[in-house]
């Protein structure tokens, strides 16, 4: 789960006013992108990223359609990182969980300098969830590899029958052609004999 506060007074006093602040309060180490934005991105990125009718990776493709490159880190248990925005500026941010979470989560979320955004650890209820869609995506992608390995195996199998189909028209094709060949010499061979024959029973 991923919130924010604002910090004024902080951002007012000290020289973190114009970065972000992330703190980690899970008992996950964070992985996470950043993605800061200016100018003209901001209506694009604030409307993909707040319309209900945009998910997590259509706003992500609306985001790096605009061309901006992440800001990659890693944030370990119960630490806090600062990743600078700049005034007039905000930050989208995407992340997951390590040992938690196999991929970025769907949650993607915008922020801005005056801003705390602190990672919180999941409820277990939320945890059993997650596991348990973890477990379902593995032996889906496991189903899938096997139907791909038995599609592989069967296109092989045909390649190799087909092959051999041919090779075998191929050598009956040559035997009808040589036993062809066989009967035009032996016919030939009786015609020869015949008139050689003929040409003795002429002579006598």
């Amino acid at each position: 789960m991923i919130s924010s506060i604002p910090n004024f007074f902080c951002c007012i006093t000290k020289a973190c006013r114009n970065k972000v602040i992330m703190k980690n309060e899970s008992n996950y180490a964070i992985k996470y992108e950043a993605y800061i934005y200016r100018g003209a991105s901001i209506g694009k990125i604030d409307t993909a990223i707040g319309a209900g009718g945009f998910n997590g990776k259509t706003a992500l493709e609306i985001i790096q359609g605009e061309g901006l490159k992440p800001e990659m880190g890693r944030i370990a248990k119960n630490s806090t990182v600062h990743v600078t925005c700049g005034y007039g500026g905000k930050i989208a941010i995407r992340y997951y969980m390590i040992g938690l979470h196999t991929d970025y989560t769907d949650e993607l979320r915008n922020f801005q300098v005056l801003d705390v955004v602190k990672f919180i650890q999941p409820y277990p209820e939320e945890i059993e969830i997650i596991i348990n869609k973890n477990k379902e995506d593995r032996e889906e992608k496991e189903r899938k590899r096997k139907e791909d390995r038995e599609e592989k195996e069967r296109k092989r199998k045909e390649e190799r029958e087909e092959k051999e189909r041919w090779r075998e028209e191929t050598r009956r094709a040559y035997d009808r052609q040589w036993e062809f060949k066989a009967a035009e010499r032996e016919s030939k061979e009786r015609i020869a004999k015949g008139a050689q024959d003929v040409h003795v029973n002429v002579e006598i």
